[in-house]
């Protein structure tokens, strides 16, 4: 009797392993790695001191206060981030790391995340207008990514219905604009266009 008590204990042991195997896959665990955050450190760190503010639509991770959640509502507003704010000239060491990351996040939903069609549609609600610097940009780029490699690393569960989490986050087209630091009223103005005028200075 014993003996069969082990051999259930050990088939449990199986198929809950190949259970949570399948949740993170080998693929997943390699998309964001120390490189990719060692090369998008150094791509903040060779951006220039500017007033330059460029205005896109983001999610605040303290409006969710949870790590999943967030990465899968920042997940699409981050790719359009990648995409059409994040410009440097081609085939340079600059354009090399955006590619690099934009592939990594092209993968990271299908691969780790895998949200869900109604997650994907009430999460809209948890965007907001962010105005910041292009070092600012990049920092809550880097922050997203640094995330996304603890919890892949600590074998995080993701398919938690984040649905109901999302319901926290209020109707955002009529919320203040993040703005370095502080947020603004919404009768304060937004800039409609992607970058406003700016004077660059080199220190």
């Amino acid at each position: 009797m014993n003996m069969f008590f082990h051999i259930i204990f050990i088939l449990f042991l199986l198929v809950n392993c190949n259970s949570w195997a399948a949740k993170l896959s080998p693929h997943c665990k390699r998309l964001v790695t120390k490189d990719h955050l060692k090369n998008l450190s150094d791509l903040i760190d060779t951006q220039m001191k500017s007033s330059c503010q460029i205005s896109f639509n983001y999610v605040k991770e303290s409006d969710l206060n949870h790590p999943v959640c967030f990465l899968k509502a920042a997940y699409r507003p981050l790719g359009d981030l990648l995409r059409n704010e994040m410009k440097f000239k081609e085939n340079t060491e600059n354009s090399r790391i955006q590619e690099m990351l934009f592939e990594s996040h092209a993968n990271l939903d299908e691969e780790c995340f895998k949200t869900k069609a109604d997650e994907s549609q009430s999460s809209a609600r948890c965007i907001k207008k962010f105005s910041l610097s292009a070092e600012e940009m990049l920092e809550l780029v880097h922050r997203y990514f640094s995330l996304a490699a603890e919890l892949i690393f600590n074998g995080k569960d993701f398919s938690q219905d984040c649905s109901i989490i999302f319901q926290r986050c209020t109707d955002s087209q009529n919320e203040a604009t993040f703005s370095s630091g502080k947020w603004l009223e919404p009768h304060l103005g937004f800039v409609s266009a992607n970058i406003s005028l700016c004077v660059v200075s080199i220190n």
